[in-house]
């Protein structure tokens, strides 16, 4: 008899209107209608779902403090849900995924996200991309491609240009949301590594019962 083939993971793109401001859903509408053939782009914050986590991608001021973390799906309310884009299976095991992510969490701190070369998109397409699964829609990160020649432009012309911070372009109530908050998210208090899992769905997950601590080396294990 045949060995079984292991479960496969659906693989969904979370993707969010930055922010709950109607004016941002308002241009997303207008710049990628959801029944348009072609989308020219947009202001968005994406996850990737795989099985029952969420994970993406934000800024932290601190070294310390994770800019990778795994939440329930649909559970960001800092922005308002867009639509769910399957992406595929992944074939990957959870050790593999678990790997994965251990990987990107050093690829990815908080303390260097950038809006334009390091964001939630660029974490999103690298994950999908480790997967094996599709990549992202060209139009997700339209925006910050054409930011980022725009300020390669002013700086080959014109000098040094900061953008550090999202205020100096759009409201400083918009920029906190772009790249995520420093406020440590409800789920931190289960881990005391550099992400984070909310206990349940490390339970349902990797199995693990009761309470749980992810590891210096990033691994799950009982309290």
């Amino acid at each position: 008899m045949a060995a079984s083939k292991p479960e496969l993971l659906p693989v969904y793109l979370n993707v969010y209107n930055v922010s709950n401001y109607e004016s941002v859903k308002v241009l997303n509408a207008v710049f990628a209608h959801l029944w348009a053939p072609v989308k020219f782009g947009g202001v968005f914050h994406v996850g990737v779902q795989i099985g029952d986590i969420e994970w993406s991608y934000g800024k932290t001021l601190t070294a310390s403090r994770p800019g990778v973390i795994g939440l329930p799906p649909l559970s960001d309310t800092k922005h308002s849900f867009r639509e769910s884009i399957f992406m595929g299976h992944t074939e990957k095991s959870l050790e593999a995924i678990n790997a994965i992510v251990r990987d990107l969490v050093e690829d990815f701190p908080g303390y260097q996200y950038d809006v334009f070369r390091k964001n939630c998109n660029h974490f999103a397409d690298s994950l999908c991309h480790r997967l094996q699964v599709s990549r992202m829609p060209e139009h997700i990160n339209r925006f910050a491609r054409i930011g980022a020649c725009a300020e390669n432009f002013v700086k080959d012309n014109f000098g040094d240009f900061k953008h550090s911070s999202w205020a100096h372009i759009v409201p400083s109530s918009l920029a906190s949301y772009v790249g995520g908050s420093e406020k440590a998210p409800a789920c931190e208090k289960y881990g005391h590594g550099r992400y984070t899992v909310p206990k349940k769905l490390v339970k349902k997950t990797f199995g693990v019962p009761g309470a749980v601590r992810v590891t210096a080396n990033m691994e799950v294990a009982p309290l």
